[in-house]
């Protein structure tokens, strides 16, 4: 049965006239063009699919970084009345969001008022202690990851021509509050002038599937254009990767988008 999803998210004291917030929702409006059916003035972002929502969020998660993100996904069955079904998917979101801003961390909760929601929120739970976990720099880093090897669903993103331009929009917009940190300090200016090619796959096409379990989101050979772009060694690059749980982070990412699928084709 089709669907709806709404992802509403709160950011601290970030105003929705600030830069960064506009850039940052403009650069995700833009990439998940194909899995939007609508971004109303509030804010909140309409997918077709919750696991389009999960993925925007995590990109938000990444573009405002180092400020707080949390997040409410909310899911409805699609019906006659489309706007009927869009307020119940929002009033599902607005309760978890709220519920998320209780935690430590930026989190994000999900709620599609079906049983199995509880069992999607321990994973999303696991997901954002492993982000919490992450030291500022390695957290920083993940965009910069993101930008080689984007975990990428083909029916709900698009292959965004001006991925690079827009994450030097971000890196401009956010320069303010890079400054503020003594560690992150050193990361306010990034040289994208040649950064290795985009590799778009499909999460499900990219499924290792000769593992019992999910793996396979994380690739060699982008330390060094990592290093070019942040202006540090590759020695450095390749110590955060490891040590930031790089590979099992975005392996947890890409199996909640594969249990959300499943959840919502069984609504």
């Amino acid at each position: 049965m089709p669907s709806i999803s709404v992802l509403q998210l709160a950011c601290g004291d970030l105003s929705i006239n600030d830069p960064l917030w506009l850039t940052a929702q403009a650069f995700v409006r833009e990439w998940f063009k194909p899995g939007l059916l609508m971004s109303p003035p509030s804010g909140d972002l309409i997918f077709k699919h919750s696991a389009a929502a999960f993925l925007a969020y995590r990109i938000f998660n990444q573009l405002l970084f180092p400020l707080r993100v949390d997040g409410g996904i909310g899911l409805a069955s699609v019906t006659e009345d489309l706007s009927l079904d869009q307020e119940r998917a929002r009033a599902y979101a607005e309760t978890v969001l709220e519920q998320s801003q209780r935690f430590a961390s930026s989190t994000v909760l999900y709620n599609a008022d079906f049983l199995e929601d509880a069992i999607v929120n321990t994973q999303l739970l696991h997901w954002a202690d492993l982000k919490a976990n992450q030291s500022e720099i390695q957290a920083l880093l993940t965009l910069l990851y993101e930008l080689h090897y984007p975990l990428y669903l083909a029916e709900d993103m698009q292959e965004e021509k001006h991925l690079v331009r827009g994450i030097q929009r971000i890196w401009q917009a956010k320069s303010k509050y890079l400054v503020q940190d003594e560690k992150l300090a050193a990361y306010q200016i990034l040289d994208l002038s040649a950064p290795k090619a985009v590799r778009y796959r499909d999460i499900h096409e990219e499924l290792d599937r000769s593992h019992y379990y999910v793996t396979g989101f994380f690739k060699k050979g982008y330390a060094a254009s990592i290093a070019r772009i942040a202006q540090t060694s590759r020695q450095n690059i390749d110590y955060h990767l490891q040590n930031g749980r790089f590979a099992w982070e975005r392996d947890t990412a890409a199996a909640l988008v594969l249990q959300l699928a499943r959840e919502e084709a069984a609504l």
